[in-house]
Formats: structure tokens, C-alpha cells, sequence
């Protein structure tokens, strides 16, 4: 008994604590100014599926709330999309930090079809990310800028840690039944699956069942 393990060696107990790691990390380079909320008011930071969404992240409001009644932001990275470059984690995190910030702020960064506007713009960049405009999705596509992967490089982060992904469910085909429709003479319908060929005569009024359009 006494060489089992005392933790589990399957988890994601390591990438969260990496995540919580480069969100401090970023937000002690922000605490003068407006961005200390980031230090003042933090997120539960989860890993969870994405379901049918294409998102890799988001940023979710007051989804989180301690037994004395006090909320909190929720910012979750995709668990389909785990196994990633750190770089690319940061990103994410980073990225979903500003749309966290403006939140605390009170300014509204997107519309509902996920357009970014200028205010995520200029929080992104605040928090050390290059941001680029996508037609469609306004200033949506960040990188980490020179100054935060540094910032990265320095933490040491574990790339052992995010080498565990959910496995992506496949979407599900649902096939119809197709039917068609048999009618005789009196009008009696008879619906059947398409591709059966059948040879049936009405009880009634004696004339055999066809299909619509007078092809059996």
C-alpha cells in the first residue's frame, strides 16, 4: 500500500496552475493605472469543453459566486484545444484578460456577433498583445507582443502541462427517413419508407395502391 501514488498522474491540475501563474504574472505589469482592477478582482479560471462552439476561449461575467454572495468572471480556454505552445495559452489567456478588464471597467468590447471593437483593441494591447483586424470580427486576431513573450520566457511555464486535450466529440449525423406516400382509388394513404417496393390492393375498394405521381 504504501507505493500508491498520492496524486493523480492523468490532470489538469498542472495547466490550471500554469494558467494561474501567467495571469499574475501579467497582471503585476498592470497595476498602475486604470488595469489594477486586474489584481483587485480575479477570475475563476477554467478549462472546460467547448461544445458546438468554434471558440478556442471566452469570457463569461459573473458566472462564478463565493458562499458570501460575491462574483466573479469566468475565463475558460477550450479543453478540445489544450495541448498547444505556450505562447499560444498566453494568447488566449491574455486575450480573454482584456475582454475581463473592460468588463471591470464597464466598457463593452463586442457586439453580440462577436465583433471586437477599438476599446478591446486598445485593453489588448495595454496587456501586451499585437492585434490585427479581421474583416468580419473587427480587432479580433492577437499575438504576444516582443515585451510579453519575454515576460513568458522569464515564468519557466511547463509545457508538460497542457499536453492533455479533451477529446473533440464528432458532430452527429442524423439521417432522415425518408417516406413516401401510397394512395388507392378511394383515397386510402399508406405512408412507407422510401426505396420499399410494395404490391398492395385496398381492402375497400379494390384498386391497387400506388405511389404520388403514379409510380409505384
Amino acid at each position: 500500500m504504501s507505493n500508491l501514488p498520492d496524486q493523480l498522474d492523468v490532470s489538469l491540475r498542472p495547466a490550471l496552475r500554469e494558467l494561474e501563474r501567467i495571469y499574475l504574472a501579467v497582471a503585476k505589469e498592470n497595476v498602475d493605472g486604470e488595469f489594477v482592477v486586474l489584481s483587485e478582482h480575479h477570475p475563476v479560471i477554467t478549462v472546460q469543453t467547448k461544445g458546438r462552439r468554434k471558440e478556442l476561449a471566452h469570457c463569461s461575467f459573473s458566472r462564478w459566486q463565493t458562499d458570501d454572495g460575491i462574483y466573479h468572471n469566468e475565463l475558460n480556454l477550450s479543453a478540445e484545444d489544450l495541448c498547444q505552445p505556450v505562447y499560444d495559452i498566453a494568447e488566449r489567456l491574455v486575450h480573454e484578460m482584456a475582454h475581463h478588464a473592460n468588463a471591470l471597467l464597464g466598457l463593452e468590447d463586442t457586439t453580440k456577433a462577436q465583433y471586437h471593437n477599438q476599446q478591446f483593441q486598445t485593453a489588448a494591447v495595454r496587456l501586451g498583445l499585437d492585434v490585427e483586424r479581421d474583416g468580419r470580427n473587427g480587432w479580433s486576431r492577437t499575438i504576444l507582443d516582443a515585451p510579453l513573450k519575454e515576460v513568458v520566457d522569464s515564468m519557466g511555464i511547463d509545457q508538460a502541462a497542457f499536453r492533455l486535450a479533451r477529446v473533440a466529440l464528432e458532430k452527429r449525423q442524423v439521417q432522415r427517413n425518408r417516406t413516401r406516400v401510397w394512395i388507392c382509388e378511394c383515397g386510402y394513404k399508406l405512408r412507407a419508407a422510401e426505396g420499399l417496393e410494395l404490391s398492395l390492393t385496398c381492402n375497400v375498394c379494390g384498386t391497387e395502391l400506388k405511389t404520388q405521381g403514379g409510380k409505384r
